[in-house]
């Protein structure tokens, strides 16, 4: 029968503590070893190459050391002047209030428009929220930032008194008084022609013809009206809406 543990001199067993505390010295002065010897491999050749390339510097005329020693010295400038013009990212705005994320679409999508535009603008996104089962906050400031992926409406600006009132004159309206029609998109032609020809990240390959293509043809939408010539509202088309309407009575 084999002895369970080293026996010392005195005929008792070794401690099992004191078995795994030796081995753990063990390890680790294997590890330090295994550290001390890599990195002993990775100065020998750092200081090597620096060798050889300090003595390849050397051997090169003036002109050649002159152009060199300036062209570093502009990559360190242009490193530092980066690091220190830089502006750091601005945080993330998350916004849980209907009103003030409606208000900040109303800013960032319809600012500068008229009145009766901004009024469609925030109906249209009350509705595209309501189509896609989303309170507006978690649709478009969840966060806020520009229209991209998983944002369709831009909310990155910050809301004015004036957008918050609209914002709520519109979420405290019944539907019965909704101005578009149950519109849930919209579109200014005008700027989408402008950013695809300029070949914009998002819309390089998408004016506004093709986009109007891909809405009809593709979504199955089509174009309500147009306020003046820089917004035009679009929505599910009148039979698509008849069939949802004959749905939500059979529910009923």
């Amino acid at each position: 029968m084999g002895s369970a543990g080293k026996r010392t001199r005195g005929g008792r067993r070794e401690p099992l503590a004191d078995k795994i505390e030796r081995a753990g010295h063990a390890v680790l002065a294997f590890l330090w070893s295994a550290c001390v010897w890599i990195a002993r491999v990775v100065l020998r050749t750092a200081f090597g190459l620096t060798a050889d390339g300090l003595r390849w510097f050397g051997r090169q005329g003036g002109a050649v050391q002159f152009g060199m020693v300036a062209l570093l010295g502009a990559g360190a400038i242009a490193a530092a002047h980066f690091v220190v013009t830089r502006r750091p990212a601005p945080p993330a705005v998350y916004v849980d209030d209907e009103t003030e994320a409606l208000a900040r679409i109303i800013r960032s999508e319809a600012g500068t428009s008229s009145l009766q535009q901004r009024l469609h603008v925030a109906w249209v996104t009350r509705n595209l929220a309501g189509e896609r089962r989303q309170s507006i906050a978690e649709m478009a400031c969840s966060p806020c930032g520009p229209q991209e992926m998983g944002r369709p409406v831009s909310s990155r600006q910050d809301a004015m008194p004036v957008d918050r009132e609209l914002a709520r004159h519109v979420l405290a309206a019944p539907a019965l008084f909704d101005p578009t029609g149950g519109a849930t998109h919209f579109i200014n032609p005008l700027l989408q022609d402008d950013l695809a020809s300029r070949g914009r990240p998002g819309y390089r390959g998408r004016p506004y013809h093709e986009v109007r293509r891909r809405w009809m043809q593709g979504y199955g939408w089509e174009p309500y009206y147009r306020l003046g010539p820089d917004l035009e509202l679009w929505g599910p088309t009148r039979a698509a809406r008849a069939r949802a309407g004959a749905r939500t009575k059979v529910r009923r």
